[in-house]
């Protein structure tokens, strides 16, 4: 009995390692900013989700700014934001920035580079159709809000 017990508790706890909880699951679809300025897309791709942001232009035009992708590793959530791509030569080109965050928030500071200071992701209480990012650019400062609304997907 007692190796069926460790067994058991065995399986649990490699099957648990490195599975996003479901709020972090929330975040599949498409985001559309407030202000329509851009909108970001999440999807599932094994034990990690995967994001893009599409910035567009005064155009009209439809530019991916960057790539982002938030998986479990231990005891905390990874953020990672890919390379900051742009048309404009006066934009900050990041290569790479990760966050770290807790098991169960998705509150990230940054652990590679001093800005963004931290990214926090959080749902509207009300609605899970909204959805608020906070970007402290530095430890005590006043963050930037953006406010987005999951776009309904047409079938």
């Amino acid at each position: 009995m007692l190796k069926i017990i460790g067994v058991i508790i065995l399986f649990v706890s490699v099957s648990a390692y490195g599975q996003l909880t479901s709020k972090t699951y929330k975040l599949e679809g498409t985001w559309a900013y407030k202000k329509g300025s851009g909108y970001e897309t999440w999807s599932a791709h094994g034990n990690k989700l995967v994001g893009f942001e599409y910035r567009i232009n005064k155009t009209g035009d439809t530019l991916k700014v960057e790539r982002m992708t938030i998986r479990q590793v231990g005891e905390n959530m990874m953020y990672s934001i890919g390379e900051h791509e742009s048309a404009s030569d006066t934009t900050i080109h990041h290569k790479n920035m990760n966050f770290k965050g807790t098991a169960t928030k998705m509150d990230f500071i940054n652990i590679t580079s001093n800005t963004p200071y931290s990214i926090t992701y959080k749902f509207s209480f009300f609605s899970k159709n909204r959805l608020k990012v906070k970007i402290r650019y530095v430890q005590k400062g006043k963050p930037a809000k953006l406010s987005l609304i999951r776009m309904k997907e047409e079938k």
